[in-house]
């Protein structure tokens, strides 16, 4: 009897603890856009000629995206973290001792709040986070992010470490795992798809959620490379980073892709226009002799992918809001002119179309439409919102609330 009794509480006990886990839904991963994920930084031994003297060329880790305390000299933040393209290996390499990381890397920590000693700004993927994690989700258990270094494109390594990170959740939670790439992290996200090994898609993703995906890149991309990429954080960011931005190969992947710009003027000068087949021309005026060459290496890791012309084998949902005036066109009062490219360039106007704010409309729907007629029998959904913009839409509940449905939705 005691022994019957024993067993009996042992199976109450374990009743009791699979319906704690099964509280938890589907585990969330997520890889997020372009400048979202924090970076830490260490020099070593920098050659003098790489860096200004007042700038140290030894320094211990420290968080270099974002630090706003580290900032008080943009340009020693601007040369600890700029690349260079090396066209005899096709890389774009850091700075000469100088070694960029991202931080805790298995966790949410580089994707959750960007600017960690202060806390002030940069809250990136943060309301998020602290939603799920108020259901019982725990970080690096069931909820994690793929961040990276946004300033490459994506590798073998990092996405095969990214399914890792999947893998493990799915593998401890028994259940697959919902996979969320924001802006750029939507191709990304798509990279770490597409590189996975056969079956791998069916067995380990519940469902592909890509908000404000920028498929085909944003004529803010361009529009950086004269103005900076400080539209998210002005507090950290100014005209001093428009130059680092000529030197982020993600920034040129990012350059609107021409099959989906078909037909939208690029750049307008008072006598003459280009579209974007011809923004290497544009840039090669502007004084980047290597423009044509660093324009294809940006696209080369996704050249297999031939546009997003297979779909992953997967359930996909995309959402982005609509009906903001997004720049598609840039304006200058005079023609173009060569010009340092270490140096300040023209500001230029700008022309308006349909889109988030930040990515036109033709970028946004590019793959999933292509997905839509070529696989009509896939379960493809579209949530399009009129309440939010390219940055606040996975900040904001109703984002939450989507996923939260998705996680959810077995029980």
């Amino acid at each position: 009897m005691k022994a019957f009794v024993f067993c009996f509480i042992c199976a109450l006990t374990l009743l009791s603890t699979v319906k704690a886990v099964n509280t938890v839904g589907h585990p969330i991963a997520v890889v997020p856009g372009i400048i979202g994920t924090a970076l830490h930084a260490e020099a070593k031994n920098i050659p003098k000629d790489r860096v200004p003297l007042f700038c140290p060329r030894n320094h211990k880790e420290f968080p270099i995206w974002v630090n706003v305390q580290f900032d008080f000299e943009v340009s020693c933040f601007r040369d600890y973290i700029k690349t260079d393209y090396i066209a005899e290996n096709d890389t774009w390499q850091d700075t000469p001792g100088v070694t960029v990381t991202v931080p805790k890397e298995g966790t949410t920590f580089a994707i959750d709040i960007l600017d960690a000693e202060t806390t002030k700004i940069a809250k990136y993927f943060h309301q998020f986070i602290k939603t799920f994690e108020g259901l019982g989700y725990k970080d690096g258990i069931n909820i994690t992010g793929c961040g990276y270094d946004w300033r490459h494109l994506p590798t073998q390594e990092w996405a095969k470490k990214c399914r890792g990170y999947i893998e493990k959740m799915v593998e401890s939670s028994g259940k697959k795992a919902i996979f969320i790439g924001h802006s750029m992290g939507g191709p990304y996200s798509y990279y770490v798809l597409q590189t996975a090994p056969k079956g791998w898609c069916e067995k380990y993703i519940h469902k592909y959620i890509t908000p404000s995906p920028a498929w085909m890149g944003a004529p803010r991309a361009l529009d950086a490379m004269f103005t900076g990429l400080g539209n998210m954080i002005p507090e950290v960011l100014s005209n001093l980073f428009a130059p680092l931005s000529r030197s982020i190969g993600a920034v040129w992947f990012l350059l609107p892709w021409s099959d989906a710009f078909k037909g939208i003027v690029g750049v307008k000068t008072p006598q003459n226009s280009y579209s974007y087949d011809e923004v290497v021309k544009v840039l090669t005026i502007m004084g980047i002799n290597d423009a044509d060459v660093k324009y294809k290496s940006s696209r080369a890791a996704f050249a297999p992918f031939n546009d997003y012309e297979e779909m992953p084998n997967v359930d996909v949902i995309t959402t982005f809001g609509t009906d903001l005036e997004t720049m598609h066109t840039l304006v200058f009062k005079e023609e173009l002119s060569k010009h340092d490219p270490e140096g300040d360039w023209k500001h230029p106007d700008h022309l308006n179309g349909p889109g988030d704010g930040t990515v036109p409309q033709v970028s946004l729907e590019y793959a999933t439409n292509k997905w839509m007629k070529k696989y009509p029998d896939r379960n493809i959904t579209y949530v399009k919102v009129t309440n939010t913009d390219h940055h606040q839409i996975v900040m904001d509940a109703p984002f939450s609330e989507l996923v939260l449905n998705e996680a959810f939705n077995d029980y």
